[in-house]
């Protein structure tokens, strides 16, 4: 399973992160961007920046030991 989502650099102020919070919500609930999204395939979620960010921390210690454990590199 993979997911796409939209991030801001790090220090980003949380006045601008609820704005384009509330910006993205707004795109993902018109019914055109969603049946555009689903036509190629895609799941419409949404969620919060907090829940995010959770998937995302999650998804780096899930992988990232992955990657230890069998000694993953890039060649």
């Amino acid at each position: 399973q993979s997911w796409v989502g939209l991030v801001a650099p790090a220090g980003t102020s949380q006045a601008i992160v609820t704005k384009l919070h509330a910006l993205t919500v707004c795109a993902l609930a018109d019914p055109d961007v969603r049946d555009k999204l689903q036509g190629q395939g895609y799941e419409v979620v949404g969620g919060s920046p907090e829940a995010f960010a959770s998937l995302i921390r999650a998804d780096l210690e899930r992988w990232g030991r992955v990657i230890r454990e069998r000694h993953i590199t890039i060649d």
